[in-house]
C-alpha cells in the first residue's frame, strides 16, 4: 500500500495546503477524534504540548516532535527532550528542520528496531489512571 500520510494543517492553513493532497497524502484541517488517529498510526510527527506527549504516551506511538519556539518558556522542547532523552521519541528543532528533517525522518521510518524501543520506553512512562491518581492525592491533601 506504500506509505500514507494524514496532514494536520490547522484551519488557517487548509486552504494553502489543500493543493499539496495526493492519493497518498490526506490534508485535513481539524482532527476532531484524535483517539481515531492515534489507532490508525504506525508514527506520528507533531508539536510537542503537553496533551501530545501524554497522548504519545498512553497510546505508545513512535514519533518525531518539532517543538514550536514560539510557546511560553520554550515548554514544548522541554517536553520532547523527557521523551527524547528516555529513547522515547525523536526530536528536530524548529531552526534546524531543513538540514535535520530528512536524515531524521529516513532514519526513523526504516529503522523498525528503534520505534519499537519507542513503543516499549513509552509504554513504562504511560500512566493510564493518572486522573485517578491525581484525585487521590487531592483528597489527601485536603482530609
Amino acid at each position: 500500500m506504500g506509505v500514507q500520510v494524514i496532514w494536520q494543517c490547522g484551519k488557517l492553513y487548509y486552504e494553502r495546503y489543500k493543493i499539496k493532497q495526493t492519493k497518498s497524502i490526506k490534508i485535513i484541517p481539524f482532527i476532531t477524534r484524535m483517539d481515531y488517529l492515534y489507532k490508525a498510526v504506525d508514527a506520528l510527527i507533531s508539536r510537542s504540548g503537553a496533551l501530545t506527549i501524554s497522548e504519545i504516551c498512553i497510546t505508545c506511538t513512535p514519533s518525531i516532535l518539532i517543538p514550536s519556539a514560539n510557546v511560553a518558556e520554550n515548554h514544548q522542547y522541554h517536553n520532547a527532550m523527557v521523551l527524547y532523552n528516555e529513547k522515547a521519541s525523536e526530536i528536530i528543532e524548529e531552526k534546524y528542520l531543513d538540514e535535520n528533517f530528512k536524515t531524521v525522518l529516513t532514519n526513523f521510518w526504516l529503522n523498525d528496531s528503534l520505534r519499537n524501543e519507542m513503543k516499549e520506553k513509552l509504554q513504562k512512562r504511560s500512566k493510564p489512571n493518572a486522573t485517578d491518581e491525581i484525585v487521590r492525592n487531592i483528597k489527601k491533601i485536603i482530609n
